[in-house]
């Protein structure tokens, strides 16, 4: 056992092992997802209703706020790439960025492979900047 994986859960603080993802214990873990379920069908039902912030809504299920907001860095509100509050997430940013990226590389490679001087007039002019 390594030390670096023991780590205190984040709600009850008890030591457990921690195999990545959020910072709870087994028992929390159980309780966390119990709990989403609830926060999830209310979110639905109450969705064009009403606001809700992580208290609101932990008051209305009736527990910690901390459970609410464990779930919410956790991503587990997130829809659609949109975050509770309808803005496009950050995650959802990250994506449409590294896609812009991928395929500027692309049309880059698939010109260059299309030059009309061919790969050896490339190649040639890459060895000459070298010199």
């Amino acid at each position: 056992m390594n030390l670096r994986e023991l780590k205190n859960c984040r709600i009850c603080g008890k030591v457990h092992l921690h195999h990545g993802g959020i910072v709870v214990c087994e028992v929390c873990r159980k309780d966390l997802d119990d709990i989403y379920i609830k926060a999830r069908d209310i979110l639905r039902d109450k969705r064009n209703a009403e606001e809700f912030d992580s208290i609101r809504l932990a008051e209305e299920i009736g527990v910690d706020p901390i459970y609410i907001h464990i779930l919410v860095e956790g991503g587990y509100f997130e829809r659609d790439g949109f975050d509770l509050d309808g803005t496009v997430s950050a995650r959802k940013n990250l994506a449409r960025s590294f896609e812009a990226e991928l395929n500027k590389k692309k049309r880059n490679d698939h010109e260059k492979k299309t030059s009309s001087r061919g790969m050896f007039y490339d190649e040639r002019r890459d060895k000459d900047k070298d010199r």
